[in-house]
């Protein structure tokens, strides 16, 4: 999944400024959707705090909702601009933290139990994915859009059906998102 679903959200994500930019011609718009997303993130980082500690595994399940709004908004942004924008960003600064801190907690907890080189190996295979993600989506953002925005919606998809098939197989299981990741929520709540 995190190769995957890096690669998808990267290939539009990287791209949302510009976007907006060309659905408007207003450098501001593009400037106050990077402010706004981040301040969105801030938000719902406090918001969603003990669901991130609790059910992380679940957390990258949700993302697919924002994920989809923002996706969505981005297609008909021509039509409905200003709520296009909005939806936009609110659902984007979602998405980022519900994946920045799901992932946070469960990388946490992964490193006490594997060796630091396979998770040092498999985040710098997640940053080449973002980079390799950032050009394809880069060189194809201009030939037909709406076409880049639903191949990267599709594939995020395809790559949340094997934590959906996970979660539910395990989430019967006695210690499922308590004990195995208590060591990272622990961790979690000692950052400020």
């Amino acid at each position: 999944h995190k190769l995957i679903g890096n690669f998808a959200s990267s290939l539009v994500g990287t791209f949302i400024p510009l976007i907006i930019y060309k659905a408007t011609g207003s450098l501001r718009l593009a400037v106050l959707f990077l402010f706004g997303q981040c301040l969105c993130r801030i938000i719902a980082n406090h918001l969603f705090k003990k669901l991130y500690n609790n059910y992380p595994q679940l957390t990258l399940i949700l993302r697919v909702i924002p994920l989809l709004v923002y996706n969505i908004s981005l297609i008909f942004l021509q039509d409905f601009l200003v709520l296009g924008i909005i939806l936009t960003t609110i659902s984007y600064g979602v998405s980022l933290s519900f994946k920045n801190n799901a992932l946070g907690v469960l990388l946490n907890y992964s490193s006490q139990k594997k060796s630091k080189n396979k998770l040092t190996i498999t985040r710098i295979i997640e940053s080449v994915s973002a980079i390799i993600a950032s050009v394809a989506g880069g060189l194809f953002i201009d030939w037909n859009q709406t076409a880049l925005i639903i191949f990267s919606l599709s594939l995020y998809i395809i790559s949340v059906l094997p934590l959906i098939i996970y979660y539910i197989i395990n989430k019967g299981n006695v210690g499922f998102n308590k004990d195995f990741t208590s060591n990272a929520a622990e961790e979690y709540d000692k950052d400020p």
